[in-house]
């Protein structure tokens, strides 16, 4: 997988993961094990970036993040791996929403059209304990 497409659907499955977990939905323990493990590698090397993914997702520069996220997948070939691992157990996830949202991703990567489709999931939800 091109390194720009692994780091656009791991940044898109840690937000969709993050937003599935605050309304209470169920996740496969590999999901929320994989990206735990890539928010504590992105932590050391942007710490800003996982504090926008956690608390308000909304106002996350998605392209800005794609690329930070790719830039670190070729600096160091291990993160990467992390991030193809995340993006498969997402993809096998038995959560439908989240296996869903990631196979819909475009073969093609368009950073604008994901970076709006991600929004557009996020525009108008209201989560109880929190808005995006």
């Amino acid at each position: 997988m091109e390194p720009i497409l692994a780091a656009a659907l791991a940044v898109s499955t840690i937000i969709t993961t993050k937003a599935l977990e605050k309304t209470g939905e169920k996740l496969g323990e590999t999901v929320v094990d994989r990206t735990g493990k890539v928010l504590a590698f992105l932590r050391h090397k942007s710490p800003e970036t996982v504090t926008v993914i956690e608390t308000t997702p909304a106002a996350l520069d998605y392209i800005q993040t794609v690329e930070t996220v790719k830039i670190e997948a070729n600096r160091d070939p291990q993160f990467a791996q992390l991030l193809q691992e995340l993006v498969t157990a997402a993809q096998n996830d038995p959560n439908q929403k989240l296996s869903g949202f990631i196979s819909q991703q475009p073969t093609v990567y368009n950073a604008q059209k994901l970076a709006e489709n991600i929004k557009n999931v996020f525009q108008g939800n209201t989560i109880i304990g929190g808005t995006f």
